[in-house]
């Protein structure tokens, strides 16, 4: 080719385009379509910055169209839905709140004692919110309302948590109170100190309030004592003035005579008024007079339980067998291993289901070929174990009726004697004569006195027991009934 024609090729050949680069322009932070998000980006005039998804968009080639189109993404507006209503920090501390912001704030604080006064799990607020702007889609302040989880909690801990110490404190400084004190270990074998303030106001109003869970590495009386101690000293609590009571169970570390907290806290406190769990000493009792009873009955209702829980075809089955007999369907009960006397329900549900438990279990020893279902039929077929669960039913639920009175959050001070003066005339009233009783004040009783016992044919043992003993069908000989009657003779002399 000559170089003319490649000459004339040259000159036929179009000319390049010249491009044109787009650069930001502050003029468009004005905009409506893009007031309050836009800006201008690091990364230089080629680029815009979004402030709802925090990122850069490339305006070289489109502009403003480039930022339009970026506010049409599915992330743009879902990202702006989830900032609605969010303040910036100098919106925060600048603009004065209105009427509607204090109600918004109000409404979430009162959520958030809801959900603390009532203990729902905190994750509820996840969906909270839009529940109460779906219901209530003509409030604004429901529309407002943005408190999700991690918000509920901050407002559990940094507004509520902390206003109700501070009055807690207040009312600590200036006013007498009293503590209670309890200790326990969970599962994490982790050792831990409730305490429970309860403070009387000059008004004679009367307020409890949950001071501190403490986390102890040592339960001796000196390391209980120093971290209350140290704790109200922190706050400025002057504890030797205005404590007055200290109130725990009986345990040696909390109430003995001579190294305990009680001890440690009357030689800080001298006129401090020390006060054993009524209810806790209650339950000793009543532990310590079912020593002079059979362990077979408790152990029956034990077996039955660990027999029947955690299988639905043995509860199912048993189920069968209550509806043939008309019997509600009601689920054996746990018995407590610490709290003796919660074995009133167990005993109760035990002897509403029992014909149903005996035909099942003659059932079961033949179908499920356990000897743990052999044994349990044998006790469930002895007479005598049924009369001693009759008894305890009897029994605890006296032991109840007083701990309901105790445990009443109402002021029972007027009552409480004559309640327990109830119970020991009630259980007297069971083997002793009505003439030496009515005669004689209960100072001066001798419950031990043979002489003093009306004949055994005639001591009250509960009214099943009573029905029991007289149905014509009773296949129990004389002296078993006798050995029966003298076990809860010992019982109620123990108590």
């Amino acid at each position: 080719m000559s170089s003319s024609e490649s000459d004339k090729e040259v000159q036929n050949t179009p000319p390049k385009k010249k491009k044109y680069s787009v650069s930001y322009k502050p003029d468009w932070e004005k905009d409506d379509l893009f007031e309050g998000w836009l800006s201008k980006s690091n990364k230089g005039p080629d680029f815009a910055y979004c402030k709802v998804c925090s990122c850069d968009i490339n305006i070289t080639r489109g502009g403003k169209n480039d930022i339009k189109r970026h506010k049409e993404t599915k992330k743009h507006e879902s990202n702006k839905l989830k900032i609605r209503g969010q303040q910036s920090l100098d919106q925060m501390f600048t603009k004065k709140s209105t009427s509607l912001e204090k109600l918004v704030k109000q409404s979430e604080i009162r959520i958030a004692a809801f959900i603390v006064e009532h203990n729902i799990p905190i994750n509820v607020m996840e969906h909270f919110p839009d529940l109460i702007r779906a219901v209530c889609p003509d409030s604004e302040v429901a529309k407002r309302i943005t408190c999700g989880r991690t918000k509920t909690t901050k407002i559990i801990s940094e507004v509520l948590g902390r206003s109700d110490v501070d009055i807690m404190v207040e009312a600590m400084q200036t006013n007498k109170f009293s503590l209670t004190a309890d200790e326990s270990t969970d599962k994490s074998t982790k050792k831990h100190l409730a305490v429970i303030v309860r403070i009387a106001r000059n008004n004679l109003k009367v307020e409890d309030f949950f001071f501190e869970l403490f986390e102890i590495l040592e339960g001796n009386a000196e390391k209980l004592h120093e971290v209350i101690t140290k704790k109200m000293t922190e706050l400025g609590i002057p504890y030797k003035k205005n404590m007055i009571g200290l109130a725990a169970d009986g345990a040696n570390v909390m109430m003995g005579k001579n190294n305990s907290l009680a001890t440690k806290f009357k030689q800080d406190i001298p006129h401090l008024f020390v006060m054993k769990c009524v209810c806790h000493s209650v339950h000793l009792v009543a532990s310590n007079a079912c020593l002079k009873l059979p362990r077979e009955p408790e152990d029956l209702a034990r077996d039955v339980y660990n027999y029947l829980n955690g299988s639905p075809k043995r509860t199912g089955l048993l189920k069968e067998f209550q509806e043939f007999l008309e019997l509600k369907p009601h689920k054996l009960l746990q018995p407590s291993q610490t709290r003796w006397l919660s074995l009133e329900a167990v005993v109760k549900r035990l002897l509403e289901q029992y014909e149903a438990l005996k035909l099942y279990f003659r059932d079961a020893i033949f179908s499920d070929r356990i000897k743990a279902a052999e044994n349990i039929l044998r006790m469930i077929e002895n007479p005598v174990n049924k009369l001693y669960l009759q008894f305890m039913a009897y029994a605890l639920g006296i032991f109840n009726e007083l701990n309901r009175t105790m445990q009443s959050e109402n002021t029972n001070v007027h009552i409480i004697y004559n309640r327990v003066m109830t119970v020991i005339f009630t259980i007297l009233g069971c083997y002793v004569k009505e003439e030496y009783i009515s005669r004689n004040d209960h100072k001066n009783i001798v419950n031990k006195n043979p002489r003093k016992y009306m004949d055994i044919k005639d001591w009250y043992l509960g009214a099943e027991v009573g029905a029991t003993l007289s149905s014509p069908t009773l296949t129990i000989s004389p002296e078993e009934i006798n050995k029966f009657k003298f076990r809860c003779l010992h019982f109620s002399k123990k108590k």
